[in-house]
């Protein structure tokens, strides 16, 4: 039962604290009523932890429970600043709620809390803006962000704080040379293509033609739902396909997917004979 009142169905996927024996918390999404802090409450633990942001979506998703802890812990956290937290949690109980801090902590797991190590090159990085910028120019970008660089121009290697866990793959740190060199200094251009003619395959030529003979026939194309109803899906049907259904259709008469063309095609001859064009091939 999560602070809210609710009684939580959970899965073997689903994370959570526990006091030995039963579920207090659910771990990075809420924590739990039996646990609530009151005013009866002398003694709180405090608990400064990150868990993986995709295994905290997934249960913030399925329960449908968004709060702020999960949308955090979703983001993405600094794990430099764990620790830093938790201090900073009894340091204000001390110093507006009247608490007195116990010494020492436990810790359940470690983190590993240096900076990520990216390596690159010049070349890559102007490749991919399609412009001309100077080694000096790249370095300049990544002092402003407070970002140590080692190397040359040939190869260089960029030092990540772990404030910055969204940069992993040298293609973040493009991105971030263009963020802070400028947006608007890339130059707008349109690449050349050279154009080549090469013909039509034989299936190629077979659709074109066809659609001529088609068209000079009388004979008009149609794009048409690829979603019907119900009580539609077992008309005209050769054999036996079970349906798609949508979870949110917009209607009724589209949630399903259909399992065959001729009865989106009746439905085109209907719509348009009851609205007198009678000239329907």
């Amino acid at each position: 039962v999560t602070l809210d009142g609710v009684e939580r169905d959970l899965t073997d996927d689903d994370l959570v604290i526990t006091d030995g024996q039963e579920p207090i918390a659910l771990a990075g999404v809420m924590g739990g009523l039996s646990t609530e802090i009151d005013n009866n409450t002398t003694t709180v633990l405090i608990e400064s932890a990150m868990f993986n942001s995709s295994h905290i979506r997934r249960t913030a998703r399925r329960l449908a429970l968004r709060s702020e802890s999960s949308l955090r812990n979703e983001r993405g956290l600094n794990i430099a600043t764990i620790d830093e937290a938790g201090a900073y949690a009894a340091q204000l109980m001390e110093d507006w709620a009247g608490g007195q801090a116990v010494k020492g902590r436990a810790r359940v797991s470690h983190l590993d809390v240096k900076d990520k190590e990216v390596t690159t090159n010049l070349d890559y990085i102007t490749s991919l803006l399609g412009m001309e910028i100077s080694f000096e120019e790249v370095k300049e970008s990544f002092k402003r962000l407070g970002f140590p660089v080692e190397g040359d121009a040939n190869e260089f290697t960029v030092s990540v704080p772990t404030r910055r866990w969204d940069i992993s793959i040298p293609a973040d740190l493009v991105e971030e040379v263009a963020r802070i060199y400028g947006y608007d200094k890339i130059p707008s251009r349109i690449s050349p293509v050279q154009p080549v003619k090469i013909g039509l395959n034989d299936w190629q030529k077979f659709e074109r033609q066809s659609h001529r003979t088609m068209e000079a026939l009388g004979f008009d194309q149609v794009i048409s739902y690829s979603l019907t109803s119900e009580k539609k899906l077992d008309v005209l049907q050769a054999q036996a396909h079970e349906a798609v259904a949508l979870d949110f259709p917009m209607s009724d008469e589209r949630r399903y997917m259909r399992t065959n063309l001729l009865t989106s095609l009746l439905d085109i001859a209907q719509y348009n004979l009851a609205r007198k064009v009678k000239d329907v091939q």
